[in-house]
């Protein structure tokens, strides 16, 4: 442990104090510097917080080590005042969510969350069924009920309104884009409001039907046989806009409506976002920031740099302050026994790699001035085999399962809280709308392309130049090509690792203006590829690497043409920062991709050429 001297302690107490009584209410507020903070009483402050402090977390089937710090200490009161003790002396000054309530009772500055996804007229899936009759009486219950005997409470910072809710449709990151919020919207039957105001949003988007079934497949062939129920699928990229459009709609009714509801039976308190995970649809973040104070992230970042870039273009574009509610590393070495096969990935070797991380990512992103706090996740280690109800074994915690602290890891937290700058001595540089411009908040990264217009179809697979195979040896990939009359001729094996390539050195000749490529091809039915374009690391090109959709084959002869616009960012290969713009001038090479599991096969390539 390290020794604080007496000023940093007595600097350190100031901020944990808990309010006295008839405080006034917290509220965020921008000091004469510009910069960002929580305000009370005139006192300016940030909120250093843990979440799921609790005194024992029940391991899956009774198994294995598991926290029960009620047991260690003595009792659950006894644990509550451990536990603020603790937390106090390592800089800490906020409980954050899933705290338990002798926690909070014992605390100073606290959040709280709501769980506001509730089943609403029949309809369970979480923001599907924003547009439902009962949704905002079902609202206003769930706050009357929940946040009324909280109003007047002046420890309390404000409330979170849910927790990593699904924008992207099934969960709160990009998963399957065909199961979108839109998506899921169009599949409810007949009649569902829901559905009918999605068919609304569609019409107002689209204009004519022919233009929306230019980019939808549907079994409707009007408006009104569209709300009437049948099957819908995208069926080109172009439409993630209006998917996203469409997530913006669901966030503004939900914000509006959740938000309101709060504030109507707790005019005292903060309202906090709803715990982003990790990112949204760039509509969804412009209404949280119309109907909250705050903006909430959960961010896990697992070298522990600070994207500041992602920062300032987030703050950019709310123009809010942001609260960071969830962020932490795991380590191989632990003494609970967590094997870290189960949430999320941020895994290093030892508890001085944890600590290390934490020095550098915190005092980074406590240097902007938009940021309000950091939340960390969580007090204790979860259990050995899992914790209750999803299994999660990680090593989160500042204490392991016996309550005794990581040294090395709470070291670093003390030093790093009383090194921060006070509120109103950090930079008063705060990013401007303008700023935002650039990021892709996109469920998929799809690409611009170049200007210009191609005067001839240009073939990437000539016979002049042999395609090198790669693949993952150790995984039994395997591929040879051969030229076979007009066809390059390719054998191969996708084993069972990360799959095959089969490149090209395109020629070298303009390849701006080009829009689609096409491919003419012969392989059994069932056989899968993407196509592949790989830009140099200079002269033009950032090293992005894209791939199109999977082609897969019916069997025999097969041309197909696929637009150039609709190649997604490779997000396990290439450069992952770059500009997204597919720069077709700077290719360092084209072709196949097999994904692996495929076993053996032969594919003939009778041309990969570029068109407009």
């Amino acid at each position: 442990m390290i020794h604080l001297g007496l000023a940093a302690i007595v600097t350190i107490l100031g901020l944990l104090l808990a309010p006295a009584s008839g405080a006034d209410f917290i509220r965020v507020s921008r000091g004469a510097q510009g910069s960002w903070c929580f305000e009370q009483d005139g006192r300016r402050f940030y909120s250093m917080g843990i979440c799921t402090v609790i005194p024992r977390e029940e391991a899956r089937g009774g198994q294995g080590r598991f926290y029960d710090g009620a047991k260690v200490r003595g009792g659950a009161e006894a644990w509550a005042t451990s536990a603020v003790e603790r937390m106090t002396s390592w800089g800490f000054n906020t409980a954050g969510s899933w705290c338990d309530e002798a926690l909070y009772a014992k605390a100073g500055l606290h959040t709280r969350y709501l769980w506001l996804g509730a089943e609403v007229d029949g309809i369970k899936q979480r923001l599907v069924n924003v547009f439902s009759p009962g949704y905002a009486a079902k609202m206003d219950a769930l706050c009357a009920e929940f946040v009324v005997p909280h109003k007047d409470d002046a420890r309390l910072i404000g409330w979170f309104l849910d927790n990593e809710l699904p924008w992207y449709g099934e969960h709160g990151w990009p998963e399957d884009p065909h199961r979108s919020l839109l998506d899921l919207t169009l599949a409810l039957p007949s009649g569902d409001p829901n559905r009918a105001e999605g068919v609304r949003f569609l019409r107002e988007a689209y204009g004519d039907f022919a233009g929306f079934a230019r980019q939808w497949d549907s079994s409707a062939t009007t408006w009104e046989a569209l709300a009437d129920g049948g099957t819908v699928r995208a069926k080109t990229k172009l439409v993630d806009g209006v998917k996203q459009r469409w997530a913006g709609h669901v966030a503004e009714r939900f914000f509006s409506v959740c938000a309101a509801a709060v504030r109507k039976h707790d005019p005292n308190h903060l309202v906090l976002g709803s715990r982003f995970a990790g990112n949204a649809p760039g509509p969804v973040f412009a209404a949280c920031a119309r109907h909250c104070d705050v903006v909430s992230v959960n961010h896990y970042e697992k070298e522990g740099i600070a994207a500041l870039a992602w920062w300032d273009r987030m703050y950019a574009m709310v123009q809010k302050p942001i609260l960071l509610t969830e962020f932490s590393w795991r380590a191989t070495e632990n003494r609970s026994g967590n094997r870290n096969t189960l949430g999320a990935d941020v895994t290093v070797p030892t508890q001085s790699d944890r600590a290390e991380r934490y020095g550098r990512y915190v005092s980074a992103l406590m240097s902007r001035p938009y940021l309000v706090g950091t939340h960390w996740f969580q007090w204790a280690d979860e259990p050995e085999h899992g914790r209750t109800f999803d299994g999660e074994n990680s090593n989160y915690g500042l204490v392991d399962t016996q309550d005794q602290a990581y040294e090395e890891l709470i070291a670093a937290v003390q030093k790093t809280h009383a090194a921060l700058p006070t509120p109103d001595t950090r930079s008063s540089a705060l990013p401007s709308p303008a700023d935002r411009d650039g990021l892709a908040w996109n469920a998929r990264a799809l690409p611009t392309l170049p200007d210009g217009r191609l005067a001839t179809p240009v073939e990437c697979a000539g016979a002049d130049t042999t395609p090198q195979i790669s693949g993952d040896d150790k995984a039994g990939s395997r591929g040879a090509a051969t030229r076979e009359g007009s066809a390059w001729k390719l054998d191969y094996d996708s084993g069972r690792g990360w799959g095959l390539n089969a490149m090209w050195t395109p020629p070298g000749q303009p390849l701006a203006g080009a829009k689609a490529i096409r491919v003419s091809f012969e392989a059994t039915a069932g056989a899968k590829f993407q196509i592949v374009f790989s830009e140099r690391e200079e002269a033009g090109g950032d090293g992005e690497c894209w791939l199109s959709d999977i082609v897969t084959s019916p069997g025999g002869k097969t041309e197909v043409q696929l637009d150039l616009r609709e190649m997604e960012l490779n997000a396990y290969a290439g450069n992952q920062k770059g500009n997204r713009r597919l720069d077709l001038d700077a290719l360092q090479n084209a072709g196949l991709y097999f994904p692996s599991g495929q076993g053996q096969g032969t594919l003939r390539i009778a041309g990969l050429v570029l068109g407009d």
